[in-house]
């Protein structure tokens, strides 16, 4: 092997890995074809959605959890959707357009050997909860989703559990935090080493309250017998220390199931998708170029929401990243050196940009995932660019076909149009 010197800069993975890009283009293709059969484009995507029983292109027949239906009539239906086709006078002119997106959860079957989480639980004589995983907390809200599952399997208060943080020196090998694999992977470890102290608690719970384990109840703090007597949670845990009994459990989680042949592209990729609808409204200033998102309806079928806020703050962070890759963000190389290597020059979407987004979370439970959830971190990127710029051509008449859509690029494409 060879280390070569380049003048160029190194590439790496962003939020999507390939599928803003790839599907930029498929769903500006979609609205296309939908011109040139005279169909409006909601009406050729929704006779075309994925449904329980279809067939990806690798072959691979969709199971449960499809919410991409409910996801896509939700998100017109809020955002009103009517095409404009370019009808309003003025110099300013406003459009609709739609992109749908289905993305894999999970590193896929070429990564399946780090399609694997470890996660300890440990339980302390005060009834706190130590957890230690090795997924991290970069704002997406692992440490909110871990401590959820965690608590709500235990029946402990939130306050209760804390996440250590991620070092090698004291957390179980998890995996990367990468793929939108957190809440799944990570979390189904968490839920294994969880559902272990568990079983202790109601064991105890059990023998103190005279009853049958498979009898006891757990809520709002409490193990309840069937006669209405309860256990405190606090006290469940200190008659698990009084008969020393072990409050600390290993979980594990793997990924089965997936395959994938690179001679024909043919197999099961990966175990679930995560389906979503953008539907966006904007305004283009025809004389200058300028484009203003006004408004973007994001529906996610994401299985189960672990966190609602943390699950919408995901869906809003996306979108509005998604949108900086729509229209502002231009990277500019010559002779292998970037020049505008600052925000100064590399514009990014700031609250004066942002648009008002819209989530809507769809719940079409999945049984492999912790209490029915999939991922969600990369999917709220991957549409909206390409419905920014179907919305363009609908306010317009004019297809640009290149990201960021800078106001040169779209009066350039509107030379061309003359």
């Amino acid at each position: 092997s060879y280390a070569m010197a380049t003048n160029t800069v190194p590439c790496g993975a962003l939020r999507g890995f390939g599928q803003p890009q790839v599907n930029f283009a498929n769903e500006s293709l979609i609205d296309e074809l939908a011109e040139k059969l005279s169909m409006d484009p909601a009406e050729l995507r929704r006779r075309n959605l994925m449904k329980t029983g279809s067939i990806t292109a690798t072959g691979q027949r969709i199971g449960e959890s499809c919410g991409m239906e409910e996801a896509f009539e939700k998100s017109l239906r809020q955002i009103g959707f009517k095409q404009h086709k370019g009808q309003d006078s003025g110099v300013k002119k406003r459009g609709m357009g739609i992109a749908t997106t289905f993305y894999g959860v999970g590193l896929g079957a070429n990564g399946k050997y780090f399609a694997k989480a470890g996660a300890q639980v440990y339980v302390k004589e005060d009834g706190s909860v130590v957890v230690a995983v090795g997924n991290v907390e970069m704002g997406q809200g692992a440490e909110t989703v871990f401590n959820r599952i965690c608590a709500d399997t235990l029946g402990c208060p939130y306050d209760m559990v804390e996440i250590l943080e991620p070092d090698t020196t004291r957390v179980p090998d998890s995996g990367p935090t990468v793929a939108s694999r957190g809440t799944m992977v990570g979390g189904n470890a968490v839920l294994d080493a969880a559902l272990q102290v568990r079983d202790v608690l109601i064991k105890v719970s059990a023998e103190k309250l005279k009853v049958d384990p498979f009898d006891i109840k757990i809520e709002n703090h409490r193990y309840y017998a069937p006669s209405g007597e309860f256990l405190e949670y606090a006290d469940a845990v200190n008659e698990a220390y009084i008969k020393r009994e072990r409050v600390a459990a290993q979980g594990w989680y793997r990924v089965e199931g997936v395959n994938f042949n690179e001679s024909d592209g043919q197999g099961d990729p990966y175990p679930v998708y995560t389906f979503s609808s953008n539907v966006c409204e904007v305004e283009v200033d025809t004389e200058t170029g300028e484009v203003k998102v006004l408004r973007l309806v994001a529906a996610h079928d994401i299985g189960k929401a672990i966190h609602f806020p943390s699950a919408e703050g995901q869906i809003q962070g996306g979108a509005i990243q998604a949108v900086g890759y729509a229209l502002y963000e231009n990277l500019v190389l010559e002779k292998g050196k970037i020049q505008n290597p600052s925000f100064t020059g590399y514009t990014i979407p700031t609250t004066m940009d942002a648009c008002d987004v819209e989530p809507i979370i769809v719940e079409s439970h999945y049984d492999g995932g912790p209490y029915g959830a999939k991922g969600l971190g990369e999917p709220p990127m991957v549409g909206p660019a390409a419905a920014v710029l179907n919305a363009i051509y609908d306010a317009t008449g004019v297809r640009v076909r290149k990201t960021p859509c800078l106001p040169e690029v779209y009066l350039e494409e509107v030379g061309k149009l003359k």
